[in-house]
């Protein structure tokens, strides 16, 4: 049926979609971690909020998974870190129109 294939495929964009936006937020944390907390955390991992009281979160029910590897760096007199950090989110099982991942790697200095 052609409607229901619109319907599945809208809410298979749609959570992608956020997905993405729950891996960028993870890689914001894992950025703000490590340059503003002094903290590359190797592996962390926690559940975006559904909301209370009757408010829903668009975000809400996805895993975000963030791991930070560090490289020190030497450049002339210059010493500095460099923050590799790449966020997954995910939601849903795997094979099902609900499942939706997405990953994001950022690189941040300590300049």
């Amino acid at each position: 049926n052609l409607s229901i294939l619109t319907k599945d495929t809208v809410i298979y964009a749609i959570n992608h979609e956020r997905a993405y936006y729950a891996a960028l937020s993870g890689a914001e944390w894992g950025i703000y971690q490590a340059t503003q907390n002094s903290s590359c955390v190797n592996s962390t991992s926690f559940n975006l909020p559904t909301g209370s009281s009757g408010t829903a979160s668009a975000l809400g029910g996805y895993t975000v998974n963030i791991a930070c590897n560090t490289t020190n760096v030497t450049e002339g007199i210059n010493n500095y870190q460099v923050f590799e950090i790449t966020s997954v989110a995910t939601r849903g099982a795997v094979g099902t129109v609900d499942y939706s991942a997405r990953t994001v790697v950022v690189k941040a200095t300590d300049l």
